[in-house]
C-alpha cells in the first residue's frame, strides 16, 4: 500500500478523497481549477503510445494536471474559492448518481379493441384502397384473414385496376405468357366478362412489384 506525505494526505482530506485514489484527486483538481491542466495532453493524461509506458503523457505523468509545488497546492485547495467549486462539483456528481439509480418507469399503452373489429378493419381496408396504399391493403387483408373476416369475395375497383395497369408498363416479366395472361384478364374485367376479387388484386400487385 502506497504511503503519502503529510502534505499529500492533507490535500486528499481537503479535496474529500477519503479512499486516497490519485485519479479521483487529479479529476477534482482539474474540475475545480485548483491545478492547471497539462498543455501537452489537454488534461486527459494520455498522449502518443509507446511500448515502454503505453500512452501515459510525459508532461504530467498521467495526472492530467500539473503539480509543481505541493505546499502551494495545499494553500490553493484550502481557499474558499476552490472549496466552493468542489462543493458544486460534488453536488453535481451526487445528482448524476441519483438519476442513474432512479427506477425507470415504463409507460404502458393499453390498446382497446373496437366493439366491431370487422367493421373497423373493413373501414381502414376501404380507406387504403381509396388512397391506393396497396402495402397497407395487404397488411389489413392479413389481419382480416387471421380474424376470419376474409375479403376474398369483394370485387376489385377501377382504381385498383388502373394501378395494376400502371405497374404492367414497368414490369419486365421472366415469362412473357404470364404478362399476356394478365393483360387478357384486365381486358376481360374492363369489358365486364370477368370479375376480379380483392384477393386476386393483391396477389397481382405483389407479383408486379416484387424484384
Amino acid at each position: 500500500m502506497k504511503t503519502y506525505s503529510i502534505t499529500q494526505n492533507k490535500i486528499f482530506d481537503i479535496m474529500k478523497v477519503e479512499d486516497r485514489n490519485p485519479a479521483k484527486l487529479f479529476k477534482r483538481l482539474k474540475e475545480t481549477g485548483a491545478a492547471p491542466c497539462c498543455k501537452r495532453c489537454g488534461g486527459s493524461g494520455r498522449y502518443s503510445y509507446n511500448l515502454k509506458d503505453g500512452s501515459i503523457c510525459y508532461g504530467c505523468g498521467g495526472a492530467g494536471v500539473i503539480i509543481e509545488n505541493e505546499k502551494q497546492l495545499l494553500e490553493v485547495v484550502s481557499s474558499k474559492v476552490i472549496q466552493d467549486k468542489l462543493e458544486t462539483y460534488l453536488n453535481e456528481l451526487a445528482l448524476k448518481k441519483t438519476k442513474k439509480s432512479e427506477p425507470i418507469v415504463e409507460t404502458v399503452v393499453k390498446f382497446e379493441e373496437p366493439e366491431n373489429p370487422e367493421d373497423y378493419l373493413m373501414k381502414h381496408y376501404n380507406d387504403a384502397i381509396e388512397r391506393m396504399d396497396w402495402e397497407f391493403v395487404v397488411r389489413i387483408m392479413t389481419i382480416m384473414k387471421n380474424k376470419g373476416a376474409q375479403s376474398e369475395g369483394k370485387l376489385a375497383t377501377e382504381k385498383q385496376i388502373s394501378y395494376i395497369k400502371s405497374l404492367v408498363k414497368r414490369k419486365k416479366p421472366n415469362i412473357q405468357s404470364d404478362m399476356d395472361n394478365l393483360q387478357q384478364l384486365i381486358t376481360d374485367f374492363e369489358e365486364d366478362r370477368k370479375n376480379i376479387t380483392h384477393a386476386e388484386v393483391n396477389y397481382i400487385i405483389n407479383w408486379l412489384t416484387e424484384k
